[in-house]
């Protein structure tokens, strides 16, 4: 089912603290974990007043997700961020209270270059991830019609030839605070390694693969990162939210943070409720603890991906562990870049759109099954390679990423999928099918007439109607 959508509105108050947020970039660390400076999140019980919460700890909100009850706050210089969230997390008109912890994504290989190197179109039509995961053969079945995917990134270059047309209304930037979600610099070092916008291209890099792998799909950009790779947890729960509020069917999220906010697990959390399927990079860090989040969260439903070479061996700087869902190509991937062109990478981050895309394809076919049978079909078709990695067994999900094996390529369809004709498009006479041969397309255990309410519902139908289909 999809969700009522909402648009994104801010004060100037908001905007301000925002703009002071992102020219001073301070932080510090707690163990591993890097925070800024003199602020927190809180999550507020319903009827408590943020306002009154604030003169109590001479507070500020600097931002709010104000459906969820969620305020970014400034803290007084003179009060430890660590011992604020110590006492906050005590009044009982707190749900919680955490430090906004830094997330980020950086060059696996740990250079401060340009997180991509151009490559020809030849070199781009002819790349071999693709048809390692059989994304193409896929797309015999599905193309991805009628889905949108949230790309929750450092922007898109949505002029980019290959995404003219792809780019759905409603993206936001909330690093710079308007509709602008292109994926460019800023000329600034945020992160004080010595070079500026080594990210740019990040968010283009991942839409592109998107694209590829659902040539139908649409693509909501949501900017949260900047051009040198960092955001922070709560403009990561920010954008997520932003996705679900605007009906996103699947969100890739190819950054993350080793801490475990609470806010980032709350976010994951309404969307597997609200069926959306959230994919995950596994991150860059050669670690199987901490876990990086969103993608730690696959506890949550989170689709945790991990990285391989073509050789299905682990790339060397994939994290690991038994919370990884799966695994697809990490190294030398190939996709679009901004200014028109192509360019390869390498990182976790590029290896979630391919499943990101899987997702897409497969909900296009299936619209009203559930996000678990969505997750299963994806990882109860994963290509085993335990014995390729045999240190790691049991430590990369269910293995390499299949996407034509879980379309229905070599075998059976989705035993829930609504294109009972074969066409590649869920439309009304697929209804018309349903009616005639009630099958359990919902994944409740029967067959009967709420498959076919959920499937006109999907449809936007109503019950005078008997013809149509749903395009966005």
């Amino acid at each position: 089912m999809k969700h009522a959508v909402h648009r994104t509105t801010m004060t100037m108050a908001a905007v301000m603290a925002w703009a002071l947020l992102a020219i001073s970039g301070e932080a510090k660390a707690r163990g591993d974990d890097e925070f800024e400076l003199h602020r927190a999140v809180v999550r507020l019980v319903p009827g408590a007043s943020i306002a009154a919460f604030n003169q109590d700890y001479q507070t500020t909100t600097l931002d709010e997700i104000p459906e969820r009850l969620v305020y970014l706050l400034q803290l007084p210089e003179t009060i430890d961020e660590e011992q604020f969230v110590q006492d906050a997390a005590a009044d009982p008109r707190v749900v919680y209270c955490e430090l906004n912890y830094l997330g980020t994504d950086v060059n696996p290989d740990g250079s401060t270059q340009s997180i991509f190197l151009s490559i020809t179109p030849g070199a781009y039509n002819n790349d071999p991830s693709i048809l390692k995961v059989r994304g193409i053969e896929a797309q015999s079945l599905s193309t991805g019609r009628g889905i949108m995917v949230a790309v929750v990134d450092s922007g898109v270059d949505g002029s980019h030839p290959l995404l003219q047309g792809r780019i759905a209304e409603g993206g936001f930037n909330f690093i710079d605070l308007n509709p602008n979600t292109n994926d460019v610099g800023d000329g600034l070092d945020s992160n004080g390694n010595g070079v500026a916008d080594e990210m740019v291209g990040h968010g283009t890099l991942v839409a592109g693969l998107i694209a590829r792998m659902a040539p139908e799909a649409e693509l909501l950009p949501v900017r949260v990162m900047d051009s040198d790779g960092r955001s922070t947890v709560f403009g990561l729960a920010r954008g997520i939210y932003h996705a679900l509020d605007l009906g996103a069917d699947v969100i890739n999220v190819s950054l993350g943070t080793q801490a475990e906010p609470l806010v980032l697990r709350e976010a994951a959390a309404e969307a597997e409720a609200a069926g959306v399927i959230l994919v995950g990079a596994a991150g860059n860090d050669d670690t199987s603890d901490p876990a990086r989040n969103p993608a730690g969260s696959s506890d949550l439903g989170v689709i945790a991906v991990g990285g391989t070479q073509l050789n299905d061996e682990r790339a060397a700087f994939s994290n690991f562990g038994t919370w990884l869902s799966l695994c697809a190509p990490a190294v030398e991937v190939r996709s679009l870049v901004p200014g028109g062109g192509y360019g390869k990478a390498s990182g976790t981050s590029f290896a979630a759109p391919f499943v990101s895309g899987t997702a897409a394809l497969l909900r296009s076919i299936c619209p009203v099954a559930s996000t678990g049978q969505i997750r299963g079909r994806i990882l109860d078709h994963a290509v085993s390679i335990d014995a390729l990695n045999p240190s790691y067994a049991g430590l990369l999900g269910a293995g390499r990423l299949d996407a034509a094996t879980a379309l229905g390529v070599d075998g059976a369809p989705p035993a829930f999928s609504c294109d009972l004709d074969g066409d590649r498009i869920v439309d009304v006479e697929d209804l018309h099918l349903l009616h005639a041969a009630p099958r359990d397309v919902n994944g409740d255990g029967s067959a009967n007439s709420i498959d076919i309410q959920d499937l006109r519902a999907w449809l936007r139908l109503d019950e005078a109607q008997d013809v149509g289909s749903r395009d966005r």
